[in-house]
């Protein structure tokens, strides 16, 4: 957990220095929200994305996994998309799926905020929202998955990913998708 935690300091914080080049960027960092419906005698269900990340490019959910900040193993991500942590010869699998993770989080978002969403598209269609996975640190990541979906990317690949997607929103919608984001859920910071 505490690696965990150090990854997502580490990836927010390249963020943050992302922003001062890039300032219309928003970041919703560990944005909790509920979704769904209320069951009786019970809350709502609750998702939580370790980052939003709002741009003029797009919405991107990002998933970030630090797997020790020893860097002497490869992350190889099988065509199913399973991940293994490879040690020269020894492959050892990694229980959990962070590209399930990351689409269980967009499942959960368009279930909340679709309308919201729609109104960031000059024609009301559906918003993409892109799943990332940042893993923070030096690991070599060896993706065989077949999924155009499943980006796996370093800090750097993130901050160059981001800068470098089309300009297709208008920050003004940007924004107000933000704000009503950051009154809806609970986000840790902005």
């Amino acid at each position: 957990i505490s690696s965990g935690v150090v990854g997502e300091r580490r990836v927010f914080q390249a963020m943050q220095q992302l922003k001062e080049r890039y300032p219309d960027m928003i970041v919703l960092e560990n944005f909790h929200f509920e979704y769904g419906e209320k069951k009786p005698d019970s809350k709502r269900p609750t998702s939580e994305c370790d980052m939003l990340i709002l741009t003029c490019g797009g919405i991107y959910c990002v998933e970030v996994k630090n797997y020790g900040e020893n860097a002497n193993y490869i992350i190889e991500i099988e065509e199913t998309g399973k991940w293994n942590k490879r040690y020269g010869e020894q492959l050892h699998p990694i229980d959990d799926l962070p590209f399930r993770q990351n689409e269980t989080h967009i499942t959960t978002l368009n279930l909340e905020f679709s309308e919201l969403f729609k109104s960031m598209t000059n024609d009301g269609s559906e918003l993409k929202i892109t799943p990332l996975v940042v893993v923070p640190n030096a690991t070599t990541i060896d993706n065989h998955s077949k999924n155009p979906e499943h980006i796996v990317l370093n800090i750097n690949g993130l901050c160059k990913y981001i800068t470098e997607e089309a300009k297709i929103y208008s920050m003004d919608k940007v924004r107000k998708v933000a704000e009503t984001l950051a009154k809806r859920g609970d986000p840790a910071s902005e």
